[in-house]
């Protein structure tokens, strides 16, 4: 059995092996457009770099570049007008802009908003338990706007349907929409509970560094705290990476995991299982002896 993965991506599914991933999206025809490329890898499998943590900063940056190149090829076959700045302006704009946008609204802007109402609190405890709640109620605010849009709607529902078609291919039972109708829309292994674990490490690591800083001698300004903030944000996601991989081996973790995909996932319709169903069949054929084979647009 292989280690299955995916993503949904605009009115379609990508799944990926450690070897390929298949990206098959509905057209507005009703067709599939299918699209089968080699799984971009950054180091081997059984490299030395797979250790605790470091294997979670090459894992996040390898679903991240293919995780983009599926949205592209959905965004492509769906809108064929070109991009006013080209796919290499697409690219900027997902895996650098998005980036620095999220950066200034979950963590610029809930310190600089409890830092004025505080009137230069600097207690670490208090002031980064009250940018936590903060952040929590901007990731609130901003899934209670984008569940209002019918489009982002449909991206849930085939999330839902990606989960269902794997755990359906785990539990060893014949595919097909009906099996995989039946399967439960959460799965364990699930990347999106990064944002849950993120909640809830960010204020825990900003309080140990603030407090690390006073020890230390330094002056908790405004802009220093700031500043080793951003510094130590990357420690962060690779420590919240490494919970999701522990807990997708623990069943301990399942209710937390499921508690996040409540608000991530949907219920699919029969026509966004069969594209999930397919695209899973289609990363299943391509062996892994014929990983080097780059086939493009099948339909």
């Amino acid at each position: 059995m292989y280690r299955v993965g995916g993503q949904a991506v605009r009115e379609g599914v990508m799944m990926c092996t450690p070897h390929h991933m298949v990206t098959v999206v509905r057209l507005p025809s009703g067709r599939m457009a299918v699209d089968c490329r080699p799984w971009q890898t950054l180091v081997p499998p059984h490299s030395l770099l797979r250790v605790p943590l470091l294997r979670c900063g090459f894992t996040l940056l390898e679903n991240m570049v293919n995780g983009a190149t599926a949205l592209f090829y959905s965004h492509r076959v769906l809108c064929p007008t070109p991009h006013v700045f080209g796919e290499f302006g697409m690219r900027v704009h997902s895996l650098l802009l998005l980036p620095v946008i999220a950066l200034l609204v979950f963590i610029g802007l809930p310190h600089l908003v409890v830092e004025h109402l505080g009137k230069g609190q600097t207690n670490p405890f208090f002031f980064n338990v009250m940018t936590g709640i903060l952040r929590c109620g901007i990731f609130g605010l901003y899934l209670g706007f984008v569940f209002r849009d019918a489009t982002f709607h449909r991206v849930l529902q085939y999330h839902g349907a990606e989960h269902k078609a794997i755990r359906a291919y785990e539990a060893l039972q014949p595919l097909s929409v009906d099996v995989l109708r039946r399967q439960s829309r959460f799965h364990n292994r699930c990347g999106s509970q990064l944002v849950g674990w993120l909640l809830l490490l960010l204020p825990l690591g900003y309080t140990v560094i603030d407090y690390l800083m006073m020890w230390s001698g330094i002056p908790l300004t405004s802009g220093g705290r700031l500043w080793n903030h951003v510094m130590i944000l990357p420690g962060i996601i690779l420590l919240a990476y490494e919970c999701v991989h522990v807990t997708a081996l623990n069943s301990w973790g399942a209710f937390f995991t499921n508690w996040i995909q409540r608000w991530l996932t949907a219920e699919p319709t029969d026509d966004q299982l069969e594209i999930a169903y397919f695209a899973l069949k289609k990363v299943l054929s391509l062996a892994p002896s014929n990983h080097d084979v780059n086939i493009q647009n099948t339909a």
